[in-house]
């Protein structure tokens, strides 16, 4: 079924693509342990020579919506951020050191109450707090393209603050500048070295774990407004909110590669208490910005904070090393085995040159397990010289390698980890056939923290008063208990449908077009509700929600001019909320996943704006797949179908008329929805 919990939409969608043939994908690729990359290039394999050859990489695209709610005299009342800025990595959105709701805080805070102007100003200084952080001490150590992209984030969050600041924005769009201002923010700050770890290149099993940094955010929150509390609870809050096992990743690797792609801009220079020193330094400066007062009152003082983190930090650095060491153990003691066999095949063959060139290749990285083992306080034995005779030559035995850190939960398995990877060789080495891209558990993290907040609609508008884009993430409350249900016609057409109807048109005339969306969604609720009756506390909930759509539209239409966008990014939210609460719209079901809906919108979107043509059967099956009525029953589906024809119409008006699908029968088209579907 279509969830709009994981639902992203945005103005320019990408869809994930399938990896190039012949690149290690899963847990191959994060292992991209230094000794195999190298291996490679001198093989000349494809991938490995991708490393150093300019390339577009696929990049998990985040996109971020600040949805200002006004108040009076022209202020900030309220803010509301849903979701991530761009990831600053490729294949995976990273962790954050420091929890994100802490700069989310940083920021929000220095606007609410205050004019665009001021809250400006405040942005203003708070860039130049960030300026001040440890990992911008690191710029020169960057790759030159994360230098690039963090000196133009810089510069843009920097020019904007100003320009807002200085009064060179029309009063019109002040606000709506003021929302860029935090999304162009939060994109600068998570290209700060050290905010975030790639914790997925080294560790796969550990990146993309929730923090459940709500809780902790909440307690130095209280403080901060209230005072009174507990020093001990500020402590377990501080605490909290940094990512200590990553910091202890950091603080143990030993492979430069591996540190260059986990942390980049720290190298084997720093040693391991000095990489943990940095991270905590800005851990704590951060927490100051968000949460003013609370080290201080937590621990006496800064010195006295960075003490105490770091020994927990510590325990958790000592307790990596031992599991690194029995993973490292385990390595070694399989690549001598290997080894005594290599030399026996050896001895069989007579100095055979590919025996030896097999032999060195286990002896590398034999080397490169004892390296590990000795960097985490091991002691490794000396590498075997003499040879295992068998009588015959033992062709091909696996050669295990695996990631440079043991997993977290647990030591890792008997003959190596458990992301090694099996290399032949006497011959190529096989990377296996590439599979589509899954999605990483980072950004399943980052797509659930979404769902869990609520709708934020971001406009976006020129000098001249028209609207130029729109955004939306977050959820609308669900009619039901206990679970959200899943809808019918998938979210992305009712936010489509909705960003049609404004774009192109001043603040004036898109309320009257949500307006006329209003009346048509009364309509259909009119219709539904003779198909799909609900329980009386839906009813309650479809009530209260047409009777809010109404007064935000009341409100917007008599709201200030300065103000007026804003209010009308109420009524979007109104206006989908209510839309949720339709009978029909959303239907109780046990499966809420996706099935592909951004795929087959791309594929809309390009023929809509006439970017790449479609051929009217594939048209068809774009549209078709946009529609779920498998928890719908048979007499229900075809009011169903008629809906969903109304609704991609309304948002995808070329894709419906070329594609003559309104030319076929309801009962032709529920057919070939069945053929589509997939099995249940």
């Amino acid at each position: 079924m279509h969830d709009h919990e994981n639902a992203r939409v945005a103005g320019s969608d990408r869809t994930p693509v399938r990896p190039p043939h012949g690149r290690p994908h899963g847990p191959q690729a994060a292992a991209g342990n230094a000794a195999v990359v190298r291996m490679l290039r001198q093989a000349g394999h494809a991938w490995a020579r991708e490393r150093n050859e300019p390339a577009t990489p696929e990049v998990p695209v985040q996109r971020l919506v600040s949805q200002i709610t006004p108040g009076d005299g022209g202020t900030v009342r309220d803010v509301n951020v849903v979701g991530r800025p761009e990831s600053p990595y490729t294949s995976t959105m990273g962790d954050h050191s420091t929890a994100y709701v802490v700069q989310v805080r940083a920021i929000t805070e220095r606007l609410r109450g205050r004019t665009p102007g001021d809250a400006a100003e405040q942005v203003r200084l708070l860039i130049q707090e960030v300026e001040l952080l440890p990992g911008l001490r690191l710029f020169d150590s960057l790759p030159p393209e994360r230098q690039r992209r963090l000196r133009e984030a810089h510069d843009a969050v920097r020019g904007r603050a100003e320009r807002l600041a200085n009064g060179l924005v029309p009063e019109a769009t002040q606000m709506l500048e003021l929302q860029t201002l935090v999304g162009e923010f939060l994109h600068f700050r998570e290209l700060v070295p050290l905010s975030t770890m790639n914790v997925r290149a080294v560790a796969p099993a550990e990146a993309g774990k929730g923090k459940g940094e709500s809780g902790p955010s909440q307690v130095l929150a209280q403080h901060v407004n209230n005072g009174g509390s507990d020093p001990e609870d500020l402590r377990k809050a501080i605490l909290a909110l940094l990512d200590v096992s990553g910091v202890a990743l950091v603080a143990t690797q030993h492979d430069q590669d591996q540190l260059a792609a986990l942390a980049p801009g720290l190298t084997r220079h720093q040693d391991p208490e000095q990489r943990a020193g940095l991270i905590v330094e800005q851990h704590l400066m951060s927490i100051e910005t968000a949460y003013p007062g609370v080290v201080a009152t937590a621990y006496g003082g800064s010195d006295q904070a960075t003490e105490a983190i770091l020994a927990q930090v510590g325990v958790q650095v000592e307790d990596r090393k031992e599991r690194n060491r029995s993973s490292y153990r385990d390595k070694v003691a399989s690549f001598d085995a290997q080894i005594h066999v290599r030399l026996g095949n050896l001895a069989l063959s007579r100095g055979n040159a590919k025996e030896q060139k097999a032999l060195d290749s286990v002896r590398l990285l034999r080397m490169q397990a004892a390296d590990g083992l000795v960097a985490n306080g091991g002691e490794a034995p000396p590498m075997p010289v003499t040879a295992e005779m068998t009588g015959a030559r033992v062709r091909n035995p696996p050669q295990r390698y695996g990631s440079t850190v043991a997993g977290a939960s647990a030591p890792a398995a008997r003959g190596g980890s458990s992301m090694a990877m099996d290399v032949d060789m006497d011959g190529d080495m096989d990377m296996g056939e590439p599979s589509a891209r899954a999605v990483a558990p980072e950004e399943e993290a980052a797509q659930a923290m979404e769902a869990r907040q609520p709708l934020a609609s971001q406009i976006s508008m020129d000098e001249g008063g028209r609207i130029t884009a729109f955004d939306s993430a977050g959820r609308s409350p669900s009619p039901f208990s206990g679970t959200m249900g899943a809808h019918t016609t998938a979210w992305v057409v009712h936010v489509d449908v909705v960003r049609r109807a404004i774009t192109g048109r001043s603040v004036d005339a898109a309320l009257a077009a949500l307006s006329e969306l209003t009346a048509e969604a009364h309509r259909t609720q009119a219709t539904m509700a003779e198909h799909f009756p609900v329980e009386a506390p839906h009813q309650a909930r479809l009530d209260e929600a047409y009777a809010a759509l109404l007064r935000a539209g009341e409100q917007t239409a008599v709201a200030p001019e300065q103000t007026k966008v804003l209010f009308l990014q109420g009524v979007i939210n109104a206006l989908l909320t209510y839309l949720n609460y339709v009978p029909g719209a959303t239907l109780q079901a046990t499966d809420t996943t996706g099935r592909g809906e951004g795929t087959l919108r791309n594929r809309l979107l390009a023929h809509e704006r006439g970017t790449t043509g479609a051929q009217p059967r594939e048209l068809q099956d774009a549209l078709l797949g946009l529609l779920d009525v498998e928890a719908a029953e048979a007499g229900q589906r075809p009011v169903l179908m008629e809906h969903h024809l109304r609704n991609v119409e309304n948002a995808y008006p070329t894709c419906v008329a070329d594609s003559r699908i309104r030319t076929l029968t309801i009962p032709h088209l529920l057919a070939r929805w069945e053929g589509l579907a997939p099995a249940s």
